[in-house]
């Protein structure tokens, strides 16, 4: 009896809980259908936010991809006309930026 009084209370919230609900130690309380604690937003993701999650984790994707395609624009586009053509479509001022990335 013991061991199902375990499995089904929580000792910290001191309530009763189910096989959906988790105790979340961050947040110190027990949540139905917790997913996991996020540190980035700083809550627990579960059934209520996690269409917000997975939209926060959608822009965060896009925003790094767009961040990366500015910074690194300047050098793919040195590279792939540089290997078309052995850089000697180049300007000296394009190939000296080139240089310079």
């Amino acid at each position: 009896e013991e061991e199902e009084e375990t499995e089904t209370w929580c000792k910290t919230c001191d309530v009763e809980k189910n096989a959906m609900v988790q105790h979340c130690s961050i947040c110190q309380r027990c949540l139905p259908g917790m997913d996991h604690h996020c540190p980035f937003i700083g809550k627990c993701v579960g059934p209520k936010n996690k269409a917000v999650f997975m939209f926060w984790l959608l822009l965060l994707l896009l925003g790094s991809s767009f961040a990366a395609f500015i910074a690194f624009q300047p050098f793919f586009v040195c590279v792939v006309r540089g290997l078309q053509d052995d850089f000697t479509s180049l300007s000296e001022d394009e190939l000296a930026k080139c240089v310079e990335l």
